[in-house]
This record gives C-alpha cells, sequence and structure tokens, in this order.
C-alpha cells in the first residue's frame, strides 16, 4: 500500500510504488516491512513512513530501482516511463 493512499491521492505513482514492492519481494523474499507481523503494524510504518530496510546486494542497479520506486514522497518517485529509461530495466 503506498503512502499516499492514506491521503487519498492515488495515482499512477501508487502504481510505481507497487512495482517497488514486487522487485523488493522478488529479491529479497520478503516483503517490505515484514518484520511487524501484525497488519495494523505494517499500515503505521508505512503511514508514518517508518524508513525501509534493503539488506545489501550485488546488483546496484536493482537496489536502486527499488529505492526510487519506494520513496515515500510520490512526487520523488519516477513516472512509468523514467522507470523504462533506468539502468535495470534496460538489462
Amino acid at each position: 500500500m503506498a503512502p499516499e493512499v492514506f491521503s487519498h491521492h492515488t495515482g499512477f505513482k501508487s502504481d510505481i510504488w507497487s512495482a517497488g514492492v514486487i522487485l523488493y519481494e522478488m529479491t529479497y523474499g520478503t516483503p517490505p516491512y515484514s518484520i511487524f507481523p501484525d497488519r495494523d503494524q505494517k499500515v503505521a510504518a508505512i503511514s508514518t513512513m517508518t524508513p525501509i530496510h534493503f539488506p545489501a546486494i550485488h546488483d546496484y542497479s536493482l537496489l536502486d530501482c527499488m529505492r526510487q520506486c519506494l520513496r515515500f514522497d510520490c512526487h520523488h518517485r519516477p513516472n512509468a516511463y523514467r522507470l523504462q529509461l533506468h539502468p535495470y530495466t534496460q538489462t
């Protein structure tokens, strides 16, 4: 769930967040905030913009792509066109 869902201002950038969550799950085997067992705790972590932990990986472009997709401020997330131009999606 993208952070902007809580303010009811969703849009295409919310889909970019979702793409970031999918990349995160594919990379690490668990979703962001998996350390919180309770759904309410996860919602609270997202709504308060608790930083997402990104364990180290060898593919820097993948890590950068996930970080860009999972930016809390949707205005700083790439749009779909910019995401297509990211080095990770070019490989």
